[in-house]
């Protein structure tokens, strides 16, 4: 009875272990994404102000 109780509690750990995983991996692909907009957006913002200070040059 207790060998049964503990195989069961184990394969409930490894199960658990594994959603967790998963939820782990999930919120880190979701982190990079959000990282990489970010990063996206902040390059668009450089980029505008360079472009501003070349015009203020020439002109």
């Amino acid at each position: 009875m207790l060998e049964q109780q503990a195989s069961q509690m184990a394969e409930q750990r490894v199960h658990y272990d594994n959603m967790m995983m998963q939820m782990l991996t999930i919120q880190m692909a979701e982190q990079r994404r959000h990282f990489k907009e970010q990063q996206a957006s902040q390059m668009a913002e450089q980029r505008i102000h360079y472009d501003n200070m070349m015009m203020q040059m020439l002109s």
